[in-house]
């Protein structure tokens, strides 16, 4: 068996899997994400994942607005992001730093770490950390349990998630600085232990917590529908523009913290968009996809501490669109994690 990234998992027939599940559970016992910082990880060839059929196959929703490139003019955009100094030029390693709260150890779909580009000796350019996210399949959750199902379809999105997030980062190259972050790429990469991995290194955003963006909305705004409403529309204006793309996040769990509020956010005049991430999970658009847009919006309303009224009186307006699905769209008793809440504990994906 190849060493290249095995995240296409569902061509396997039972020997291949049985193969593959050996290796897994010996990487699995002797990994430790937690001793990954201070590491030099080699930067091998670029990943592309293959476009998944079923994802080539699905017709595109008609019935959306059709916007085909970014910025349209629904919303307004701020400027993009600058790309970072060191994505303009090529390198060959990366020093793994500190791994993000939350986001390494056992059952993740990744693990996370802030990193360095590792320059040559002598070279003058400025040291820029950067975000790795490296996909581990050994420690998926599922792994130790697998092997009674290696005579069936294995349907797991989680360990295909380096695959679908490629796919969905290729797919949102015009977002790139301004609604997500900026990519340097997917790189095949090998872990201490022997693992084979595709590391993706991407921008650092330096985010707040909602607690700070809810005291920002109260001291800047006369009322909290004054407030809802410059909350709402950028978080519309971000879907609307992934949704340009062809791409639906499908990590229902993930809504209110797999986005980033930005530092300067609600303190300038003009649009206050965050920064969504964490595409592991996607999908083109499909029926539904208006509805998670929404969801979205609720379960971020309400971690900002919006009264339920207020919130209950926004999707009672939204009937008077034409085109925007309600069903499935109220996220009932659930709410976001405590986490989401702390500087500490934001993450850019896990």
């Amino acid at each position: 068996m190849s060493d290249a990234p095995f995240f296409d998992l569902r061509n396997l027939d039972a020997d291949g899997k049985r193969a593959l599940l050996d290796r897994l559970k010996a990487w699995r016992a002797c990994a430790k994400p937690e001793e990954l910082p201070g590491t030099i990880l080699r930067l091998g060839d670029r990943y592309i994942s293959p476009d998944l059929e079923e994802k080539k196959a699905e017709a595109r929703r008609k019935d959306f607005i059709d916007c085909r490139q970014h910025p349209c003019a629904h919303f307004d955009y701020p400027p993009s992001r600058p790309v970072p100094a060191s994505f303009s030029e090529a390198h060959a390693a990366i020093r793994i730093l500190q791994p993000l709260p939350h986001a390494t150890g056992l059952d993740l779909l990744s693990q996370v770490y802030t990193a360095t580009f590792e320059l040559d000796p002598g070279r003058d350019s400025k040291v820029e950390e950067v975000i790795v996210k490296v996909y581990q399949v050994s420690l998926y959750r599922d792994v130790p349990e697998l092997e009674q199902y290696v005579d069936k379809d294995w349907d797991l999105w989680g360990m295909m998630s380096g695959m679908d997030e490629e796919w969905a980062y290729r797919k949102m190259k015009s977002l790139q600085g301004s609604i997500v972050p900026h990519a340097y790429g997917f790189f095949q990469v090998t872990l201490p232990h022997g693992e084979p991995s595709v590391a993706f290194i991407m921008e650092k955003i330096d985010p707040v917590s909602y607690q700070k963006i809810a005291r920002r909305l109260k001291s800047r705004y006369a009322t909290m529908e004054e407030a809802l409403t410059v909350v709402v529309n950028p978080l519309l204006a971000a879907e609307h523009a992934v949704h340009t793309c062809n791409v639906s996040t499908a990590d229902i769990s993930g809504l209110a913290w797999n986005m980033l509020w930005q530092r300067d956010n609600f303190l300038e005049t003009g649009p206050s968009l965050p920064v969504l991430i964490d595409f592991g999970i996607v999908s083109t658009i499909r029926n539904g996809t208006q509805s998670i847009a929404i969801r979205r919006v609720v379960m971020v309303l309400r971690a900002l501490g919006f009264d339920s009224k207020l919130i209950e009186a926004w999707m009672k307006s939204l009937t008077a669109s034409p085109n925007v699905e309600l069903e499935d769209a109220h996220p009932g008793d659930e709410d976001v994690s405590e986490d989401s809440s702390n500087p500490s504990t934001l993450r850019h994906s896990s």
